[in-house]
């Protein structure tokens, strides 16, 4: 039997740090919806403070080390998001780079 991939220690320690590195910077409000985070609750309430991957793995197949891929977002709009592109940051993907040259 596989480990499920939201039980990888890479998710564990990347979801911890997104966590922490933004209720650290005083993100108190969903930037999605506006919704108030609750970082405490252990229960999946919709105002859930959630670790998001910009890029989902469902488009790369792994998990993002770079912490410029990890946004938090209420539970609410995680489930919603699911495996779209959304960042909410000042963050540029650029899934399919086009050359200039004809």
């Amino acid at each position: 039997m596989t480990t499920p991939r939201t039980a990888t220690s890479t998710h564990k320690r990347m979801r911890r740090q997104c966590l922490a590195r933004d209720k650290s910077s005083g993100l108190t409000h969903c930037p999605i919806c506006g919704t108030e985070l609750d970082y405490e609750t252990p229960e999946r309430k919709p105002n859930k403070a959630e670790a998001d991957e910009i890029v989902p793995y469902a488009l790369t197949g792994v998990t993002s080390t770079d912490p410029d891929d990890w946004q938090t977002l209420c539970a609410q709009c995680n489930q919603r998001k699911g495996s779209k592109v959304t960042p909410t940051r000042d963050v540029t993907v650029n899934l399919f780079p086009h050359s200039c040259v004809w």
